[in-house]
């Protein structure tokens, strides 16, 4: 599974980080019980487009700050707001059948 996402677990700094890399997910189950492997990417809009038209199953989180979220003009509908200093409060409302992709400014 791509996680977008795991920059947003480390701190409200993430957004700012850049560059790629991989990790594993110890002891993480997949569908067929075995350990699962979680690859952290940036992505840019087009790759999120092109996943979209081809029907990829995705899970968009809207990790803006408040006030980015607050003064914004455009929200990805169907996205899952999920702050920056506050994801431990919505670990639960995170898919983990898709890819996960983090949006933030």
């Amino acid at each position: 599974m791509l996680v977008a996402f795991a920059a947003v677990l480390a701190g409200t700094g993430a957004c700012q980080r850049t560059g790629a890399r991989e990790t594993k997910t110890p002891g993480a189950p997949d569908r067929a019980g075995e350990a699962a492997s979680t690859s952290i990417s940036r992505v840019t809009a087009d790759q999120v487009r092109q996943w979209m038209h081809e029907g990829r199953p995705l899970a968009i989180l809207d990790s803006r700050s408040a006030s980015a979220w607050a003064g914004g003009t455009t929200k990805a509908v169907g996205a899952i707001r999920v702050p920056p200093d506050d994801v431990d409060t919505h670990l639960e409302d995170i898919p983990r059948d898709r890819t996960i992709v983090a949006y933030c400014t």
